[in-house]
């Protein structure tokens, strides 16, 4: 979880046929380990993020939804509240 404010533990939800979710996802990869944090993506998204942890409900500090209106749904529900 958080230390100090910071988020460690970064959630992505997204759109697997988007046409530029693997150069997204690694450049929050990429800012991600700059500052000490780890991206964990939904698990339709491992094509994109090959070795990337799969984000479970409640597990993330942050979520990043790259989408629509169903992706932004399924990213709440990764948020278990």
């Amino acid at each position: 979880m958080t230390h100090g404010g910071e988020f460690r533990r970064i959630g992505v939800a997204g759109h697997p046929r988007h046409a530029e979710m693997r150069a997204l996802i690694a450049d929050l990869q990429r800012a991600a380990e700059r500052h000490g944090a780890e991206v964990f993506v939904e698990e339709q998204l491992a094509q994109h993020a090959p070795g990337a942890p799969f984000a479970r409900p409640g597990e993330v500090d942050l979520l990043v939804t790259l989408g629509g209106d169903g992706t932004l749904l399924r990213g709440a529900r990764m948020l278990d509240g």
